[in-house]
């Protein structure tokens, strides 16, 4: 996670690999990896890519390989073509012959963050995990991503103590201070995690790449507080500066998160969508994957720009129609849906937008991301169902909240919803 620019950083450490050995097959299983990681270029959106999946596959018929590399290969294949867990199940055979083959185990992680299926990253790290030692590079690592499966899957005290024997190992290791964010958030410990944030910042800012996400976390920290000016500051001193430096992904989703988040908390954004919508508008009609979808989508909204983000829906359900593929099922099946309600409720129509997103809710998991990311939706659908005129809706609302409420008892986002729903239903 951590840019070494003793070698140029990941980007140019690839190039320098490729043009030391073009034909080293896991050099280029590892380039078009991480195109295809990116979660920003498919085969379908861009021709490059897919002639560079075409010549890794040729490259590997040619060469001399092993089976475990061509293992390595077939999975790239799979998962190019859209048959994401099947390239799974390849990476988990790779890791249950050779548990210590850490590519195989970071795409694991890569594709099951993708379809939203943290089990699995968990189960195949500690499977693998006795074929290691501390003194082993990138133990820590491991260590990072277990932790972060564990509080996906609310296993909250393995949690704890995995990411803290990672950082007994290395205390720069940043998947073990994220992933400690995931568990503050989901037990409700919000100055617990500010101040584990604020007291390490030393060891995680360092990570250019991934730091402005761990920053997103301590604003919704302060979020939960009701504290708007310091997550407005982390926002205009961090996310937007990382946004405009970097347009990566994990930045535009960060930042439009973020701003929706303050939106519905009735906070006054200002001009600030304008330019995260500048950002967005080349990814609008990429279209691949879906959860990204919806985070291009809240900027056209967040900017006022109606007519392109019902454009935007129509050119996502023209892509996914009657095609197969997880990434197409899951566009039709839940991603169309949680869109079409975002319209609807820009448009006022929030008993529409109701509608349509309750019945997906439970699949919503499927599109990708991580249970804190996907939490805007659930509040989306809350904030949707207080605003609804069908008395229905209102008491949906409150049962939600009431179900918020006993996953995380100290939740004070979460009383300031109840309130707004008695003050807005009781005459």
């Amino acid at each position: 996670m951590y840019d070494d620019p003793s070698v140029g950083g990941m980007e140019q450490s690839l190039k320098t690999l490729q043009a030391a050995d073009p034909q080293f097959v896991m050099g280029q299983v590892m380039s078009v990896g991480m195109s295809l990681f990116s979660t920003s270029d498919t085969i379908d959106n861009n021709p490059e890519l897919r002639d560079k999946v075409n010549a890794l596959v040729v490259l590997a018929d040619k060469s001399d390989i092993t089976p475990r590399e061509q293992k390595h290969v077939d999975a790239i294949n799979l998962y190019a073509d859209g048959k994401l867990h099947e390239a799974t199940v390849k990476w988990e055979e790779i890791v249950a012959e050779y548990p210590t083959d850490l590519h195989a185990i970071k795409q694991v992680h890569g594709s099951t963050f993708v379809v939203g299926r943290p089990q699995i990253i968990r189960n195949v790290v500690n499977s693998a995990l006795p074929s290691w030692t501390t003194d082993m590079k990138h133990y820590s690592f491991l260590k990072g991503i277990l932790a972060f499966g564990f509080a996906e899957t609310s296993l909250f005290p393995q949690a704890n103590k995995t990411a803290k024997e990672g950082l007994a190992v290395d205390q720069d290791e940043v998947w073990c201070r994220h992933s400690l964010c995931h568990l503050h958030d989901n037990t409700g410990q919000w100055d617990y995690g500010i101040d584990a944030l604020q007291t390490t910042e030393a060891h995680w800012m360092k990570c250019t790449s991934f730091n402005c996400h761990l920053l997103w976390h301590q604003a919704l920290f302060y979020m939960e507080k009701a504290d708007y000016d310091k997550v407005l500051e982390i926002y205009d001193n961090h996310i937007e500066k990382t946004l405009k430096d970097s347009h990566s992904m994990l930045a535009k989703r960060d930042a439009t998160s973020l701003l929706y988040r303050l939106e519905m908390e009735g906070v006054k954004i200002g001009d600030r969508w304008e330019d995260v919508y500048e950002i967005c508008r080349p990814n609008i009609d990429d279209h691949c994957f879906v959860f990204n979808d919806t985070h291009m989508l809240m900027s056209c909204l967040g900017a006022k720009k109606p007519d392109v983000a019902k454009k935007m829906v129509n050119s996502l359900r023209n892509w996914a129609r009657d095609k197969s593929g997880y990434y197409y099922q899951t566009c039709m099946k839940t991603g169309l849906p949680i869109c079409e309600a975002f319209v609807a409720a820009a448009d006022g129509d929030f008993a529409t937008a109701v509608d349509l997103i309750h019945p997906v809710r439970y699949d919503i998991i499927n599109i990708g991301g991580s249970n804190a990311q996907r939490d805007v939706f659930n509040l989306f659908l809350i904030n949707a169902a207080i605003n609804s005129s069908k008395p229905e809706h209102q008491h949906l609302a409150k049962s939600l909240i009431h179900e918020r409420r006993a996953l995380k008892e100290d939740t004070p986002l979460t009383d300031r919803l109840m309130s707004r729903l008695m003050a807005q239903h009781t005459h």
